[in-house]
């Protein structure tokens, strides 16, 4: 085995290992001071809980515009992925600034294609469609623009874009356009399913109470993802 994998392999031992130390040691903790132990590892827990929910928040602070000004011309197709959609089937501001972006670069011959992703609610319909109409305002080419109405998470649309778009594709060059709070996950991800994408930021203005609350969520998502690859 490669040096990488024995190595992972031997991290994994020692994670075990700790894990049943700390436990018999929890439970020979709990015979003697039951009430104090309890209260002692519950506080720990949310200082550690609290501590990583903090690296998380910083780490979705993450800038991505700089790397728009790097992106190379005639890349394959921007994939757009999906937001709310709102009543009447009307695109969410997060949903059409996104489509505006892929547009721009569309436009600028940054990307040949655009990829709409995002499935639907029952009675609506689905993000990508949703998006498809707001897009035939624009001067785009309507054999240029691709529809995928299936999923339903971040999650599923790079497991897409990895195991449908990038085999289908003669090129590898992926753009993925999507909130800029939202591309630190997105590019952890794409680590993860070994997929090499360019993440473009969809600017919005909003305010700054909005702009916590989505940062926030993110940072949540950022962890379970990190935690449990969800």
């Amino acid at each position: 085995q490669s040096i990488k994998r024995v190595l992972i392999a031997v991290f994994y031992v020692l994670s075990q290992f700790s894990l049943i130390v700390i436990t018999v040691y929890i439970w020979l903790e709990l015979i003697k001071h039951k009430t104090a132990v309890i209260i002692r590892t519950t506080i720990n827990s949310i200082i550690v809980i609290l501590m990583l929910f903090g690296f998380s928040f910083i780490y979705v602070q993450k800038n991505y515009s700089e790397d728009v000004k790097n992106l190379k011309d005639n890349n394959e197709v921007g994939v757009v992925l999906g937001a709310a959609v709102w009543s009447n089937n009307k695109p969410s501001s997060s949903l059409k600034i996104r489509v505006d972006k892929a547009v721009q670069l569309y436009n600028s011959k940054k990307i040949r294609k655009i990829q709409l992703t995002g499935g639907n609610a029952p009675g609506e319909l689905s993000e990508a469609e949703v998006a498809f109409n707001y897009l035939k305002q624009f001067n785009v080419n309507l054999n240029d623009v691709l529809i995928e109405n299936k999923t339903a998470s971040t999650a599923e649309q790079l497991s897409f874009i990895k195991n449908e778009l990038s085999n289908s594709l003669s090129s590898k060059n992926i753009v993925v356009i999507s909130n800029n709070y939202h591309l630190s996950r997105i590019h952890q991800m794409g680590k993860f399913y070994d997929i090499e994408i360019n993440l473009v930021p969809a600017e919005m203005s909003m305010s700054w109470q909005n702009s916590l609350y989505y940062k926030v969520r993110e940072a949540i998502a950022l962890l379970l993802f990190w935690f449990f690859a969800i």
